[in-house]
């Protein structure tokens, strides 16, 4: 497989009749998309020859062995529901630079905004321009016919989700990247959501590959991707499931899909800004936070239905850096913690020892062609090397840099 060679992507309805389906030449796999009743109930993709053909059943086949659990756990949905109360909603886009990137990301939350030709917005949407260098971004938003524009002018990204907290006229406020599309079902599944968690502090959603056109995007859904899978659960601070909660942050979702309670956000102190302060330390923050509204006792619901459809580095060294990336602001949210939640610390240790042997058979399954997928070695190296840097000194050192920003701007 080489770094241009795209999986063939196919969308299904599970209560409708499977299609045959062939891949094309030049194509090394499928990804599929899974669908009921409107909403997405599943996701994988499968290496396989160009040209491999299936019939229905060996579809149907493929599908069960990959995704049955995720269609067992949606079948538990389709009873019919009480229509629930639409949330007071912000949906806040922080972005630098890249109305490229911004404009099908809006274009997928207009038919949500207005749905069925209805003349007011179900909700609002937040554009904060970070440390613009030209008027794109604006000039895009004001062409929109509801988008608010605001502008960040210290550069960072929770610089510039703390004005979207601020300026947010919504009970609740979700953070959405630029480089993400809404599912149709994004806003039906928030609702539901709320309605039967209504003390929810988050809510969190899947994030699917919006392509899969090169071997950097199949690879990175190798390693897990940013999906945690497609049902509901309810997470606490007092959950028992593994050692380290409410540590391990990063099972509960991703930044680039979000809800929280505004309130809430305000009242425990908004994001941190010594973290996700781009090229430096481009991460932590999503953790960190998701930590922080489980601490001060609110659940935090991920809803399998509340799903967007994110890009995807293409290229294999933009995928080096994604892994880079996360071991760093993974061990930086570890550092911060470790300095401001003693009694976290033994669940911290538990926590980055299991990561780096983690790390550690990674690469050496990988060296030997042990994986189970074509992942590479370099690829756990670099997430290892991340990792150390954030455990020697990069969150204070991030800290020292945010406050040299603020003092730039006084």
């Amino acid at each position: 497989m080489n770094n241009d060679t795209p999986f063939h992507r196919i969308t299904l309805d599970v209560d409708q009749p499977l299609p045959a389906v062939q891949v094309p030449v030049g194509h090394y796999g499928l990804g599929v998309y899974l669908r009921r009743e409107g909403r997405p109930i599943g996701y994988f993709h499968h290496y396989t020859a160009p040209g491999t053909r299936y019939s229905a059943t060996g579809l149907g086949k493929l599908i069960l062995d990959r995704a049955g659990s995720d269609i067992v756990r949606s079948s538990l949905r389709t009873a019919p529901e009480a229509s629930a109360a639409k949330p007071r909603l912000t949906i806040a886009i922080c972005t630098k630079d890249r109305a490229w990137s911004l404009r099908p990301c809006l274009d997928s939350l207009t038919p949500l905004q207005f749905p069925e030709g209805k003349n007011e917005p179900e909700f609002e949407i937040l554009v904060v321009d970070n440390a613009p260098t030209d008027t794109s971004t604006r000039d895009l938003a004001e062409a929109q016919r509801a988008v608010t524009y605001a502008v960040e002018p210290l550069a960072g990204l929770d610089f510039a989700r703390n004005t979207a907290v601020r300026r947010a006229t919504g009970d609740y406020i979700a953070f959405m990247d630029d480089d993400v599309l809404a599912d149709p079902a994004w806003f039906e599944g928030l609702g539901r959501a709320l309605a039967k968690n209504p003390d929810a502090g988050a809510v969190t959603g899947p994030v699917m590959p919006m392509e899969l056109a090169s071997r950097a995007q199949v690879l990175f859904e190798d390693r897990g991707g940013f999906s945690h899978g497609f049902g509901t659960v309810r997470h606490t601070q007092h959950d028992r499931a593994a050692v380290t909660h409410p540590c391990n942050a990063g099972t509960f979702g991703a930044g680039c899909n979000m809800v929280f309670s505004r309130q809430l956000l305000l009242r425990i102190g908004l994001f941190d800004e010594a973290l996700d302060t781009g090229r430096p330390l481009p991460g932590g923050g999503d953790l960190d936070i998701f930590y922080r509204v489980l601490r001060a006792d609110k659940p935090l619901i991920y809803e399998g239905s509340m799903a967007v459809y994110h890009r995807h580095r293409r290229d294999y060294e933009g995928l080096r850096r994604q892994m880079w990336t996360w071991g760093l602001g993974f061990m930086a949210f570890v550092a911060k913690t470790w300095q401001t939640d003693a009694a976290s610390r033994f669940k911290l240790r538990v926590m980055v020892l299991g990561f780096f042997r983690y790390i550690t058979a990674m690469a050496v399954r990988t060296t030997l062609g042990r994986y189970q997928h074509p992942w590479s070695p370099d690829l756990a190296i670099w997430e290892a090397v991340g990792a150390i840097q954030g455990l020697c000194g990069e969150y204070g050192r991030s800290q020292r840099r945010s406050q040299a920003i603020r003092e730039s701007h006084v």
